[in-house]
């Protein structure tokens, strides 16, 4: 089958911040440690949005460098451009910290989403952040287990928080190592984030995440 890279994903992102709301895009907040989960619409990636763009095939990496992936690629790894979201009192505006008039809250965006089209195409890109299954999928079904892998440039990342079915539902532990309970068939989106300080000029807080995206047939 053929997958055109300017694909349409629906993502998941659950991001940590102090009271910043992002139009249509994320809404993050401290409170009592809660963690909301927001739905992005389906979007059309650009190629002006993506960073870098990595297929798997026959257990090899390769970078892409056109719109179009090979037939049967197995898996798919996209990298997003960072991006700026600065919070005012006349809106949320896609620009860093000192470029806004009246900036109140400010966040930088780091994103990656990561699709598996073959159950067994459990190989590692060693990406900045990524999310990824530790045995083949295609024994899966509704009421087990997946175990996951958080990793940071293929280094076990702990810590992490765990998004799935619109819940937190998990940290990665000190090995980069969390399962998650399957709770329907189809396409799954499984999220992991965290998120640092900024440098207070040009962001307050840089927010990472990674989504995961892969079917369940049974």
């Amino acid at each position: 089958m053929n997958k055109k890279i300017l694909i349409i994903l629906t993502l998941f992102s659950t991001l940590v911040a102090d009271e910043i709301w992002v139009d249509d895009i994320a809404a993050l907040y401290y409170g009592q440690k809660m963690l909301k989960e927001v739905a992005i619409k389906d979007k059309k990636l650009t190629q002006d949005e993506i960073s870098k763009l990595s297929y798997l095939k026959d257990n090899n990496i390769f970078e892409l460098q056109d719109k179009r992936l090979p037939e049967d690629s197995d898996a798919l790894f996209v990298e997003l451009k960072r991006v700026y979201y600065t919070k005012t009192p006349f809106g949320t505006k896609k620009i860093s910290k000192d470029k806004a008039k009246i900036p109140l809250k400010s966040f930088e965006s780091v994103s990656s989403i990561k699709e598996i089209y073959k159950s067994d195409a459990i190989k590692l890109f060693k990406a900045p952040f990524e999310l990824s299954p530790r045995a083949a999928l295609k024994s899966l079904e509704v009421g087990d287990k997946i175990r996951l892998i958080v990793t940071s440039y293929g280094r076990p990342k702990a810590g992490v928080s765990i998004t799935y079915d619109k819940k937190v539902v998990a940290k990665s532990d000190r090995d980069g190592f969390v399962s998650v309970e399957i709770k329907k068939t189809g396409f799954q989106k499984i999220t992991a984030s965290y998120s640092q300080k900024g440098d207070g000029i040009k962001c307050d807080e840089i927010v990472h995440t990674t989504t995961l995206s892969i079917e369940i047939k049974r």
